[in-house]
C-alpha cells in the first residue's frame, strides 16, 4: 500500500477508511512504510494517522517508560512497551499506548509471531500522554 502521507502533514490527525478493514499484517506493513507517523486502527477499521509527539511529550514519554520499565524489572512479573508497541485489542482496534505493562502470564501462550507483531492481548496497565503538553518537564526559565 504505497501511500505517501507527507502531503497530509498539515491536516493531521487524519482518518482513513478503506473498503474493507486492513488485516493486522497489512496494518503492520502500512506502519512500516510510513514509520514517521503514529498509526493506530479504530474499532470500526478506520486508520488514524497522527503527527509524531512533540519534544515535551517525547521527553516525558522517555522518562515514564524508563521508570515503568525499572519497576517491571524489579517486580519480575511482566514487561513493558513504549509508544511504538501496538496491541490488537478484542474490539478490532490496534492501539499503541505511550507506555504499557503486560504480565508474562498473558504473554506466555502467544506465539513468537504474535509477540513480534501486535499481540492480541490487552496490557494490564497503560499510560497515554496528552499531545498538547508544552515545554520540558523540570526545565528552568533562563
Amino acid at each position: 500500500m504505497g501511500m505517501n502521507l507527507a502531503l497530509l502533514q498539515t491536516q493531521l490527525p487524519v482518518r482513513l477508511r478503506f473498503e474493507s478493514p486492513m488485516t493486522d499484517d497489512q496494518l503492520l506493513r502500512f506502519c512500516a512504510a510510513n514509520d514517521v507517523w503514529r498509526v493506530e486502527r479504530d474499532t470500526n477499521g478506520e486508520i488514524l494517522v497522527m503527527t509524531p509527539a512533540g519534544f515535551g511529550s517525547s521527553n516525558m514519554n522517555v522518562r515514564i517508560s524508563r521508570l515503568l520499565d525499572e519497576w517491571a524489572e524489579e517486580d519480575a512479573r511482566g514487561t513493558t512497551t513504549e509508544s511504538s508497541g501496538g496491541y490488537s485489542l478484542p474490539d478490532g482496534s490496534m492501539r499503541a499506548p505511550d507506555a504499557a505493562w503486560i504480565s508474562f502470564e498473558q504473554l506466555r501462550p502467544l506465539s513468537h509471531q504474535e509477540k513480534n507483531g501486535s499481540p492480541p492481548v490487552c496490557p494490564e496497565f497503560v499510560i497515554e500522554l496528552s499531545r498538547h503538553q508544552t515545554g520540558c518537564p523540570n526545565s528552568k526559565p533562563r
